[in-house]
């Protein structure tokens, strides 16, 4: 069954200027989405897969 990030960040009330960490961040399913929740804050993406970490940079560079 699909998750739906967006939904599941909601719960965690994330506020404009709020500082986020997505630890073991994956593909950045999760720190993506945060970042347009909090786009006066911060996003933390960490992540041990350098091939990950390219993904994320480059989903990132894309917003």
């Amino acid at each position: 069954m699909f998750t739906d990030p967006v939904k599941n960040l909601k719960a965690f009330d994330l506020r404009e200027n709020m500082i986020v960490a997505d630890l073991g961040a994956g593909s950045g399913f999760y720190a993506i989405p945060a970042a347009r929740m909090v786009p006066m804050g911060k996003v933390y993406a960490i992540e041990i897969q350098k091939d990950f970490l390219i993904t994320i940079k480059n989903k990132a560079a894309e917003r």
